[in-house]
Parts: structure tokens; C-alpha cells; sequence
């Protein structure tokens, strides 16, 4: 595998905050990134090794800045930022949020009855439903409407019933929690 640093070009990189180290050249193409993020996403949920983040950021950004329409690799980009957000806090921890949210909603445009990445789509409302203001109380009724849906889908969800009550909880609206 050849990852020599990319050489410096006219263009602005979009991956330039990333070290020299996990930089590569754009000529490795789309199927190879693909395959290392996903091998790194494995290997970071049997390790924990935050130290991994960046690196598998940087091959599936690059995977799918060479095909946007690749599915698979922005479900588990969106992943990757759900991940780094547990790390985060303040307005760092918000963008990281937003941009996988962001990343779902583009998923669930063409598999709209994705359960996994509703799960998801539902852990980063509610995820950014703790954060301070008016946006986290929309979040939280987001994330409402995001987890019954998963339970119109599949009534026995367990992680979506019992995040639901997370969000009533949340919302202090402890009457549709006793329901």
C-alpha cells in the first residue's frame, strides 16, 4: 500500500487538517479506502484505540470524495463521527453531531427503512439533545419521532424503546415515560 504523502496542489485539500502520516495519494482509488476505513472501523470496536479516529476519517472522507454515492461508506463515516463526539464537548462536539446526522439523512434518502442507521440517526439527536438550547429541544423531539419510527418498524426494537424513554426523560415529560 503506498502512503506517501499527497503532494501540495493549487487546489484547497479538504483533508489538510489531517497529519502528513495519514495523507495519501488521491490516485489509490475509491474501493481501497473504502476497504482500509472499514478494516480500521473493525479493528477500533475490538480495541477502543481512539487513537485510530483520524485515520479511518481520513480514508473513508477520501473514499467518498472519490464516490459520493457510495452508501456504505457514509453510513460508517457518520459513524465515525458519532464515535469522536463521545470524545467532545462544547461546539466541537455539536458539529460533530450535525455533520453525522447529516451523513444518516443522506443514507436514509435511498433506505428509508434502514433500522440500523435510524439507531444511529436516533443516537445523535439525543446525543445533541443534552447539549444547552433551544436546538437540543428540537433535537429531542427529532429523536422522538426518529425512535417511534423504529418501533412502527420493528415493535420488539429494544434500543429504541428504551431510548425513547431516554428522550421523555430528557424532555422532563415524565407522563409519556410512565405510558
Amino acid at each position: 500500500m503506498d502512503i506517501a504523502p499527497l503532494q501540495q496542489t493549487q487546489q484547497a485539500n479538504p483533508f489538510s487538517e489531517f497529519p502528513p502520516q495519514y495523507r495519501f495519494r488521491t490516485s489509490q482509488n475509491s474501493q481501497t479506502f473504502a476497504e482500509i476505513g472499514k478494516n480500521l472501523l473493525e479493528l477500533y470496536l475490538k480495541s477502543r484505540n481512539k487513537e485510530l479516529l483520524p485515520q479511518i476519517q481520513c480514508h473513508l472522507e477520501q473514499a467518498l470524495t472519490q464516490n459520493p454515492y457510495n452508501l456504505v461508506v457514509t453510513e460508517q463515516l457518520g459513524v465515525v463521527y458519532l464515535i469522536q463526539a463521545q470524545f467532545l464537548k462544547g461546539l466541537l462536539k455539536m458539529y460533530k453531531l450535525n455533520t453525522a446526522k447529516d451523513l444518516f439523512c443522506r443514507v436514509l434518502e435511498e433506505e428509508h427503512t434502514n433500522i440500523r442507521v435510524w439507531e444511529y440517526l436516533g443516537k445523535a439527536l439525543l446525543e445533541s439533545g443534552f447539549l444547552k438550547g433551544s436546538l437540543a429541544l428540537r433535537n429531542l423531539d427529532a429523536a422522538e419521532k426518529c425512535f417511534k419510527w423504529i418501533i412502527t418498524l420493528d415493535p420488539r426494537n429494544t434500543y429504541a424503546t428504551r431510548n425513547l424513554w431516554r428522550v421523555y426523560f430528557a424532555q422532563a415529560s415524565h407522563s409519556k415515560a410512565i405510558k
